[in-house]
């Protein structure tokens, strides 16, 4: 082939190669724009919370799930159809009913987040995951935040509402899964839990009546959905 031929094929295989690549990354580029806009947009939402001291490192890693806060102790005792029997250590929690969806607040002002500590020492203390949540009267839920372990006195909470209660050593039925927050799916993994549990030979009521069984989510709300850690769990 002539000189000139092989310039002529050159020019058409570089552009070929650029017809390919150039879509891929313009899609990876839309993807990187969409995550950075992502964190931007919860970077100020941190901030209106009154989350102000928070370094740009631990928000980026919280946004796609990264969990940072202590979780509580347990062993595993057993596995099943999805689930494990999870021992649990004693601990201590710090509880409001959340019937007109304001316990996450008054929790948050209790540790400190949000304002100064609500609580009889003026005492900031750390925040652990998961925020728990447990079947109340009629179709209310009551929240819980799960002190650190380290505090063996928790100060009383100086907030109307707002309560310390012990969380006694438990042994429990445990779903793991990812997703996005919704407490209809939360109730309905429970009943089909309990469903599973009972054909593994563990003793659960029907209906789960009476049972406080928790709803547990692990991360903050400017997480990706489908990053988002959370639990049902049946105690036994």
């Amino acid at each position: 082939p002539t000189l000139r031929g092989l310039r002529h094929r050159i020019c058409a295989c570089s552009a070929q190669k650029s017809a390919v690549t150039l879509p891929v990354q313009t899609r990876q580029l839309g993807s990187a724009l969409s995550l950075h806009r992502h964190h931007r947009h919860h970077m100020h939402r941190a901030a209106r919370l009154g989350i102000r001291h928070a370094t740009r490192r631990p928000i980026m890693g919280s946004v796609v799930g990264r969990i940072t806060e202590e979780t509580p102790a347990y062993e595993v005792l057993s596995t099943g159809d999805n689930f494990e029997v999870r021992r649990y250590a004693a601990g201590t929690a710090v509880e409001a009913s959340d019937a007109n969806n304001r316990a996450f607040g008054a929790l948050a002002k209790y540790i400190g987040v949000m304002s100064k500590p609500q609580n009889a020492r003026g005492e900031a203390i750390s925040m652990t995951a998961p925020v728990v949540s447990i079947p109340d009267a009629g179709d209310a839920m009551r929240m819980q935040f799960v002190l650190p372990s380290a505090i063996k006195d928790a100060p009383e909470p100086t907030a109307p509402g707002v309560r310390v209660v012990p969380r006694p050593a438990q042994t429990m039925v445990v779903e793991h899964y990812k997703g996005s927050w919704s407490e209809a799916d939360a109730k309905e993994r429970a009943f089909k839990l309990a469903d599973r549990a009972r054909a593994a030979g563990h003793a659960i009521p029907e209906d789960l009546v009476g049972v406080a069984w928790e709803w547990r989510r692990f991360n903050p709300p400017w997480t990706i959905g489908f990053m988002k850690t959370n639990e049902v769990c049946i105690p036994l």
